[in-house]
């Protein structure tokens, strides 16, 4: 069965397809093939396969568990956040872990107060997490032009971790308490308070890494004008 919301409520169920283009609220126990969700939307928990957002506002009070993100607007989850791949363009909340066995890709903010977990994390814009562990963790300023198009004012900070555990590493402006990795290059304002690097680690004179240690070779990068 699907459903194409034309009230400001979806009843308990499961539905091959949910479609809400008008402010709507779940009832609990609501699962889904696809939702897309076009205007604002609270639930008590979201469970599905595909979840596509249309510059929506999506809040979930508990958890969130599904395949697939994509879309761009806000994503706001007070639980765990699951899923097998998540592509989105604005802002990532989560209160609880997020979880993801594939890329984890956010052009904008993800802000997370407890652990990220991704099998790739690539964060162009900003990032703000406790704890991330990721086989590769890319963090980059954000691209103008996607400021423009999805009006992205104040995601152009610098990034900030407690701990970051990865096999490699590419950094732009991420402050740091400890970071670990096989290889990393930490660029353009990182400012890093432990590094450990066992294969390789490029930094520049713009970047202040304070104890460095590990089995790495060391290289050297000219700060980017």
């Amino acid at each position: 069965m699907s459903i194409h919301s034309a009230t400001d409520f979806v009843r308990m169920g499961e539905y091959d397809t949910v479609v809400t283009t008008m402010p709507c609220r779940f009832d609990a126990h609501v699962r889904f093939g696809t939702l897309l969700a076009h205007d604002i939307l609270f639930a008590p928990s979201i469970t599905g396969e595909v979840v596509v957002s249309k510059t929506a506002a999506i809040s979930c009070s508990h958890d969130m568990r599904v395949g697939k993100v994509r879309g761009s607007g806000q994503l706001n989850v007070d639980g765990d956040l699951i899923c097998d791949s998540l592509t989105f363009n604005g802002m990532v909340r989560c209160s609880g872990v997020i979880r993801c066995a594939g890329d984890l890709v956010v052009n904008g903010l993800l802000l997370n107060s407890r652990h990220v977990d991704a099998d790739t994390v690539r964060v162009s814009g900003m990032l703000r997490a406790s704890t991330v562990r990721a086989r590769r963790l890319r963090l980059r300023p954000l691209r103008s032009g996607l400021v423009d198009r999805f009006r992205m004012d104040g995601f152009d900070g610098a990034s900030t971790a407690n701990q970051v555990i990865a096999d490699e590493i590419e950094a732009r402006g991420l402050v740091c308490k400890a970071l670990r990795a096989e290889q990393a290059t930490l660029i353009d304002g990182c400012r890093i308070e432990n590094v450990t690097c066992e294969r390789a680690l490029t930094s520049d004179r713009s970047s202040s890494l304070l104890l460095v240690g590990g089995n790495h070779r060391t290289g050297c990068r000219e700060p980017v004008v």
